[in-house]
């Protein structure tokens, strides 16, 4: 079974749109300690989990974004369906 998102078209209509790839990101900054995660899931299997410790000296709003970069950076080695259809 596929993740589903829905979204408002531009006539107020919901659109449930299904994708057999879900990508989730996280970024973090507590005590001292920085980081990253990307969990990858296809039809609703984890196939990948990455992890990055970052410098201290990153921001929370960085460290999310590094979350959201190294994402995109591993999209191009994932055995994805339908390539054209990414969401983000």
């Amino acid at each position: 079974m596929a993740s589903s998102c829905t979204s408002s078209n531009h006539n107020g209509k919901n659109d449930s749109i299904s994708y057999a790839t879900a990508i989730y990101t996280d970024g973090s900054k507590m005590g001292g300690k920085v980081g990253a995660g990307v969990a990858i899931y296809k039809d609703k299997m984890l196939v990948r989990k990455c992890k990055y410790r970052l410098q201290n000296c990153c921001s929370n709003n960085q460290v999310e974004q590094i979350a959201i970069l190294k994402t995109l950076e591993k999209l191009p080695t994932l055995a994805i369906q339908n390539r054209g259809r990414v969401a983000i």
